[in-house]
């Protein structure tokens, strides 16, 4: 299995449990979570669960470095 989507597998189940309606890569790279010590790690993972619309997206302009936000799909939530 592809180093991407095994991270991303990890990343789905933090989700499942946690009740937060977006995240952030730092929130998850906080967790210290296996393997996924690495920013480029967590974010090639983000991009799995994006395309598989489990999250969307948000770029936020903060005035320096822009901010990315992931929603987590409401209907993983059980609401519409």
């Amino acid at each position: 299995m592809p180093k991407d989507i095994r991270n991303a597998r990890k990343l789905a189940e933090v989700i499942q449990c946690d009740k937060r309606a977006f995240f952030t890569a730092r929130n998850f790279q906080r967790m210290e979570l296996g393997g996924l010590g690495r920013a480029e790690d967590i974010k090639s993972a983000l991009s799995v669960l994006v395309d598989a619309k489990w999250l969307q997206d948000e770029k936020r302009e903060t005035g320096g470095r822009p901010k990315f936000l992931y929603h987590v799909n409401p209907k993983l939530r059980g609401s519409t």
